[in-house]
């Protein structure tokens, strides 16, 4: 091709990842055929996400049919390999891993404190909606007081190893 014409990058394929994608850029460059991977990470349109595949390849248009064979000898060559035949080596050994932290339920200890203090904000705050602003006072602040006093009474209970217990009655 003349140096003045241009030669545009034109599609060649497209790879459902990034990684396959630049895998197959990388077996072109090796070939000396220079190759671009775009993916949908480069992409600015919003109507583009999920549309397209997750990568595609485009080379010089001057290199797409030798490009092409490449691929194609690539793929028959990977179709080729007796992987029962190839030493992959010894895993590495990872020794132990570290155990977890406490949890409740799932969850850090922290995150489960979270989640009951928004709890009971939520449960105060539909009480709190549902009750008609005239009512609202007296009951809403009292339903109010005792439900954070249960909350604060089950969150003291729970690190000491024992369950919740009422206070026995003296005789």
């Amino acid at each position: 091709m003349d140096p003045q014409t241009p030669n545009p990058l034109v599609f060649l394929t497209s790879a459902s990842t990034e990684f396959e994608g630049e895998a197959i850029a990388s077996t072109l460059r090796s070939q000396g055929i220079p190759a671009a991977v775009f993916s949908a990470a480069a992409r600015t349109m919003q109507w583009e996400a999920g549309y397209q595949a997750g990568a595609q390849i485009h080379v010089r248009a001057s290199d797409r049919a030798a490009a092409a064979d490449i691929l194609r000898e690539a793929r028959l060559e990977q179709r080729m390999i007796d992987w029962d035949q190839v030493d992959v080596g010894e895993g590495e050994d990872l020794g132990t891993l570290p155990t977890p932290g406490p949890r409740v339920r799932g969850l850090s200890p922290w995150l489960a404190k979270i989640r009951e203090i928004g709890l009971v904000a939520i449960i105060l705050l539909n009480v709190l909606w549902a009750v008609p602003s005239a009512v609202i006072g007296p009951v809403a602040v009292s339903l109010a007081v005792a439900g954070v006093v249960i909350w604060l009474r089950s969150i003291s209970m729970k690190g000491r190893g024992e369950p919740a217990r009422p206070v026995s009655r003296r005789r």
